[in-house]
């Protein structure tokens, strides 16, 4: 229903659309009304099987993130949290 209430851009006059599904927003690159960016993890998982679009990947890394373990000082989980933090650090290190 909000796609009833769209209203002109007011930078080219083209209707200004969006969406916060991923598969949403797929369909609407299908249907030619755009382009979007998509996490690899969900084209690995499938968002655009079927769909009439081309992907396309950056040729350098452009984002990255940093990931943390921390725990509280003195916590009966300490051993756990250094295991999750090599098991990351493992796995991250080999992509």
């Amino acid at each position: 229903l909000s796609l009833c209430k769209a209203r002109p851009s007011s930078k080219d006059g083209n209707p200004d659309f969006g969406a916060t599904s991923l598969q949403t927003l797929v369909q609407m690159v299908a249907g030619g009304m755009g382009v979007t960016l998509a996490p690899r993890l969900a084209l690995d998982g499938g968002v655009a099987a079927g769909a009439d679009v081309a992907v396309r990947a950056f040729t350098k890394p452009v984002y990255g993130r940093s990931v943390g373990v921390a725990w509280r000082h003195g916590s009966a989980r300490e051993s756990e949290a250094r295991k999750l933090a090599q098991t990351l650090q493992e796995t991250i290190g080999a992509l």
